[in-house]
């Protein structure tokens, strides 16, 4: 599956929440990451997080495409990944 991975933590929490979701898909942009991944590293990565992230104050939301096919990315401005090498 192909997903998409965006966060908003404190900053003191930023690196580390990067940390764990670097092994796992490709950072793009700051507080982002995509990429395509297994359900079974899907969960791993999801508990790493959840003791990660303050439910009161902190969000972090992750969109699920059944395959990297359905997915069309338009990026306006300097984009950190070359578009032929993500999609």
């Amino acid at each position: 599956m192909f997903v998409v991975l965006v966060y908003d933590v404190n900053a003191s929490k930023d690196a580390r929440i990067s940390k764990i979701c670097k092994p796992y898909l490709l950072h793009i942009q700051n507080s982002v990451f995509m990429g395509d991944i297994t359900l079974g590293n899907l969960r791993i990565l999801l508990d790493k997080l959840k003791g990660e992230i303050d439910r009161e104050s902190e969000v972090l939301d992750i969109f699920i495409l059944r395959s990297r096919k359905t997915v069309r990315r338009i990026t306006i401005g300097e984009s950190r990944v070359r578009h032929e090498n993500v999609i």
